[in-house]
C-alpha cells in the first residue's frame, strides 16, 4: 500500500515525475523477501505478482509520451 501511494503521488507531480517514478522503480528492484515458514511459497508468489504489477504501472507511465503513445528505446548492450 505504501508503494502504491508513492506511485500515485509521483504520477501527480508536474515536475520530476519520471525521475521520482524511476527512483521508486529502483526501490522496488532493491527489495528482498524471506518466507521463514518455508511452506509452499504462496506468499512469495503473491508478493512477486504485486511487485510486477507496480513495476508495469511505473514503466508504462515513464514510457508514455504526452500523446498517450508508448515510446520504446532499445539498448544494444542488453540485446547481446
Amino acid at each position: 500500500d505504501d508503494l502504491e501511494a508513492e506511485i500515485v503521488a509521483a504520477k501527480s507531480l508536474k515536475r520530476g515525475k519520471n525521475q521520482r517514478l524511476t527512483e521508486i522503480h529502483t526501490k522496488i528492484a532493491d527489495l528482498r523477501f524471506l518466507d521463514p515458514a518455508c511452506g509452499c511459497g504462496n506468499f512469495l508468489i503473491l508478493a512477486y505478482r504485486e511487485l510486477r504489477r507496480l513495476e508495469t504501472e511505473i514503466l508504462l507511465e515513464v514510457n508514455t509520451n504526452n500523446l498517450g503513445q508508448i515510446t520504446l528505446t532499445m539498448d544494444i548492450a542488453h540485446l547481446t
